[in-house]
């Protein structure tokens, strides 16, 4: 089964009006992931850097991360999020580990990655003090930390 086919498996099974937004948005994922890749390059190369995606979801930021040659690591809670991500990183032909987990509280040792990305997450979370203490924990000193989320407003 392919990326797409699976994709929109994965959203039929939603009853939610706002369904078909989410979907269009998953298959421009790939694209919106080189526009945070830009923003990065701006401030430090990715190529052989480790990467942490944070809730990466369908995994469209990771697999932007890896065709610039990062060593990326996908990381979500949702475990169908993961698959999808598997299969989205499969088709487009880069490696990108992916782990189901809780991003509040990691196995990674300290000082692990160079980059990492958190879009669209720290308004999801429990505990977003809990999120930022981990990431912190995580991050290389001098490393690159892309947050974004949604403005209310």
């Amino acid at each position: 089964m392919t990326f797409e086919q699976q994709l929109e498996i994965s959203y039929k099974k939603l009853d939610s009006p706002i369904a078909e937004k989410w979907y269009s948005s998953a298959l421009g994922k790939v694209e919106f992931g080189y526009k945070i890749v830009d923003m990065v390059l701006k401030h430090t190369e990715i190529s052989d850097k480790e990467v942490l995606d944070v809730g990466c979801g369908d995994g469209g930021i990771s697999v932007a991360f890896a065709k610039k040659g990062g060593n990326v690591v996908g990381l979500d809670l949702e475990e169908d999020r993961i698959e999808l991500a598997r299969l989205r990183a499969l088709e487009h032909n880069v490696k990108v580990e992916l782990i189901v987990g809780n991003a509040e509280n990691t196995q990674f040792k300290d000082n692990s990655f160079d980059i990492i990305v958190c879009n669209a997450v720290i308004e999801h979370v429990f505990n977003p003090e809990k999120l930022a203490s981990e990431i912190s924990r995580v991050l290389k000193p001098g490393g690159i930390l892309f947050i974004d989320t949604p403005s209310r407003y």
